[in-house]
């Protein structure tokens, strides 16, 4: 099946999502992730999130990683705020943004030493595709790998703008990378977890800000918000990166 995110009922179980050969198939109080790209490196992410803040992550069961990777959790009762924001009355929303602003605020208190994955894994900069390298141990080897990759025949002035536009003296932080209404859950107003990890990384702090936009649907106004949600803005560097998308081949 592909591109069907409906909920239908199968005879194993319930099929929360189905995308491009990907499931995600809840069986009683567990759901199971599956599909290409589904690595152990998600699951040991989520471990590691839950260990070290109070973040609500589903727990994990087990992963394989066998012909269909798969990656066994629990099940979390509740909505996408994605579905439900549009409609929640200006006190609700409000105080689902202040939620959300803690749950940045834990991430970016985890200070990193290096960009890549926990246990010095890849960096991944997703985009139409995606775009991996490193570990990198500077901010500068991180910009050098993220202007590499350009158009075919892009003017070298291009590529010179957008290196030079980037900085190399911020944070490393602990950074989720797919920070959207789509992939955070609520119940009865609060929020209950924060799902999809497998972009997570140690980044410079602007990135989740950044990547936050990636893929944004904006006919949910919860776009309207990030000021109140994000503890620290970094408008000058999404420009950049909106610049940077557009040079480059993934």
């Amino acid at each position: 099946m592909t591109g069907d995110t409906s909920i239908s009922d199968t005879s194993e179980g319930i099929t929360l999502m189905s995308s491009f050969s990907r499931k995600v198939i809840r069986y009683g109080d567990k759901v199971v992730k599956s599909g290409p790209g589904i690595l152990p490196l998600e699951a040991e992410t989520m471990r590691f999130i839950a260990a070290n803040t109070s973040i609500p992550v589903p727990r994990i069961y087990e992963e394989e990683t066998g012909l269909v990777p798969s990656i066994t959790m629990d099940y979390i009762e509740g909505e996408t705020l994605e579905a439900v924001w549009n409609g929640l009355p200006e006190e609700q929303k409000l105080d689902i943004a202040e939620q959300l602003k803690g749950i940045l605020s834990q991430l970016r208190s985890l200070k990193g030493q290096y960009i890549g994955s926990i246990n010095r894994g890849e960096a991944n900069d997703g985009r139409r595709f995606d775009y991996k390298g490193g570990p990198f141990d500077t901010e500068a080897e991180f910009n050098q790998f993220l202007v590499t990759d350009k158009i075919k025949g892009c003017p070298t002035i291009f590529y010179d703008i957008a290196f030079r536009s980037l900085r190399t003296d911020h944070e490393i932080v602990f950074t989720h990378a797919d920070f959207t209404p789509r992939n955070i859950i609520v119940k009865d107003g609060r929020v209950v977890a924060l799902l999809d990890w497998e972009y997570s990384r140690w980044y410079p702090e602007y990135w989740e800000f950044v990547k936050t936009f990636k893929g944004a649907d904006h006919r949910c106004s919860w776009y309207n918000y990030v000021e109140a949600i994000f503890p620290v803005c970094h408008e000058t560097e999404y420009i950049n990166d909106c610049f940077l998308r557009s040079i480059l081949r993934h």
